[in-house]
């Protein structure tokens, strides 16, 4: 994957961002990104498994599973901004996001 944008980890101690399904959770992106679709890598950790609803900027939210415990999830978006939204789509479910990247997936391509 090829980086674009980077949301730094969230402001919290030992959690970053705090995602429930009061809300959205704003990740600010280090610059703004143009309308086009990317994926984006978010690592986390939460005590059941659930969905997070993913967002940048103006874009809709797509659904990314996450499991239980420490792990990482790519997920596919569209939209423009400097700003990654997220929130568990999962009722009482509390994920804590260390951070993300939003990049361009690589053209594996003929090798030399």
């Amino acid at each position: 994957m090829t980086t674009k944008r980077t949301a730094a980890i969230g402001p919290l101690a030992r959690c970053g961002y705090n995602m429930t399904d009061a809300g959205f959770t704003s990740m600010p992106l280090d610059g703004p990104l143009i309308q086009w679709g990317r994926t984006v890598h978010i690592g986390y950790l939460t005590g059941e498994p659930g969905r997070l609803d993913v967002e940048l900027g103006t874009g809709k939210p797509v659904l990314v599973p996450v499991s239980q415990c420490l792990n990482q999830v790519y997920g596919s978006v569209v939209g423009r901004g400097a700003t990654l939204l997220a929130r568990s789509h999962t009722a009482a479910m509390v994920a804590c996001v260390g951070g993300a990247v939003v990049g361009l997936v690589d053209d594996p391509g003929p090798q030399p």
